[in-house]
């Protein structure tokens, strides 16, 4: 790796845009600020390409509603196939994202200002090539894809548990100019599959932020810092003991902004998982066994400290019975 280089990784995004055709997988530990690198990166493409993004879509767009409309004339009216259209940006997450500006905290999915400016929704259960078990997502052409905690959102930890359908997705990303978006904690089983096939792998190792200064008119800023290694193209040099030429695709990258991209994404979506069903019983405390030997203090003690399945799923069906004072 090269030790020296501190790569500007902002300036190839301001000039270039995040690369099509690619997978990028970002690893990190827990408050590396593997996500907010992520919103940091599209809010940049955003800013300096959506419009040509915009543009090559509509080409591809506009060719293919040839195709259906000149097919149309030969459907009935209720056969025939619909007529693309172009969205106002390509930006996908499966959390909400700002695409500038701050998060907006009254967001409303059917107003035409916020969808604008707030990237659109992906159903993750709906990622995957077109086939015939389950309806799929589909995204024009160069579109932006990012999903967080991605070993959480496919209800997966092993590579064989994805649908094929979606491993085929990750091989042909680059046939449709897609760029999917990763964010993975270090170490896990997944990530370990997905880093065999991205294009780019990530390693955010922390980030410092610096807040606004001089009544706002010197910008927060805030800089990331990791390394950026193409794992395909170390394995082949590798293949042909090129370790030299293997080292020279690792490098150590800072990814700088003008901005405190942690406004710009909902940071507490994931708090409603715990919220979920709470309005109906509220919160429960529940007092200890009694530190005593006697019998119905020992049958107490193991009903509520269980060492078998069948004893705890009893334990989660319906708590130890107390004196509900005692346990209000």
């Amino acid at each position: 790796m090269n030790n020296i280089i501190l790569y500007q990784y902002e300036k190839e995004i301001i000039e270039n845009g995040i690369p099509r055709g690619k997978i990028f997988v970002v690893e990190g530990e827990q408050g590396a600020g593997k996500t907010a690198w992520m919103v940091s990166l599209l809010r940049l493409d955003y800013k300096y390409h959506n419009r040509e993004r915009l543009k090559i879509a509509q080409k591809f767009i506009d060719e293919q509603n040839r195709i259906y409309q000149a097919e149309n004339k030969t459907l009935p009216k209720d056969k025939q196939n619909v007529i693309l259209e172009l969205p106002p940006h390509l930006y996908f997450s499966s959390i909400n994202i700002a695409l500038y500006g701050k998060l907006n905290p009254n967001y409303d999915p059917n107003n035409k200002e916020d969808r604008k400016r707030h990237t659109h929704w992906i159903n993750v259960q709906r990622l995957g090539l077109p086939n015939p078990e389950y309806v799929v997502q589909y995204f024009p052409y160069g579109s932006v894809v990012v999903i967080p905690e991605a070993d959480l959102q496919l209800h997966c930890h092993d590579w064989q548990d994805i649908s094929v359908y979606l491993r085929t997705l990750f091989k042909y990303v680059r046939k449709n100019a897609l760029t999917i978006i990763f964010d993975l904690q270090v170490g896990s089983e997944l990530g370990k599959q997905l880093r065999e096939l991205a294009t780019d792998l990530i390693t955010v190792e922390g980030n410092l932020y610096t807040g606004p200064k001089f009544f706002g008119l010197i910008k927060a800023k805030t800089t990331f810092y990791g390394i950026h290694s193409k794992p395909q193209s170390i394995h082949s040099a590798r293949e042909i003991g090129d370790e030299k030429r293997a080292l020279s695709y690792s490098n150590k990258i800072r990814l700088r902004v003008r901005d405190n991209p942690w406004l710009a994404f909902d940071t507490i979506g994931e708090r409603a998982y715990f919220l979920q069903g709470l309005e109906k019983v509220g919160y429960q405390t529940i007092g200890h066994p009694k530190q005593s030997l006697a019998p119905a203090d020992i049958k107490q003690y193991c009903e509520m400290n269980p060492l078998s399945p069948k004893e705890t799923k009893k334990t989660k069906e319906k708590p130890p019975e107390q004196d509900e004072k005692a346990a209000v």
